[in-house]
């Protein structure tokens, strides 16, 4: 049998650890769920929180905050390189249509 990984996908109100340490103005407004304290830091619950999820994501010892760091700005420039040739190309490809359809007139 293959090794496998099941993820399964729960429709659900977004759900957030949140750090006593670094957000404490969220101290009191969590469902009473408990939760494992990440390590050096002091965790408090995990709650409903009053918007729906639209990203989830989970962090590995600190590799969300590096894909953030490094990755994103790169992702951004690229969506902005592709928008950027894509209308590039557009304007190319109806300069050239137009100066043919001149040319047979």
């Amino acid at each position: 049998m293959q090794p496998r990984l099941t993820v399964a996908i729960l429709v659900l109100q977004a759900e957030g650890l949140v750090s006593a340490i670094r957000y404490s103005g969220f101290l009191f407004q969590t469902a009473p769920t408990g939760v494992v304290a990440k390590p050096q830091e002091v965790a408090v619950f995990i709650g409903h929180l009053s918007r729906d999820a639209d990203l989830i994501a989970m962090e590995i010892v600190g590799l969300l905050e590096t894909f953030a760091v490094f990755v994103g700005p790169v992702v951004y420039l690229r969506q902005g390189l592709v928008a950027v040739g894509t209308r590039y190309l557009i304007k190319l490809i109806f300069k050239s249509h137009i100066k043919t359809s001149f040319m047979h007139v």
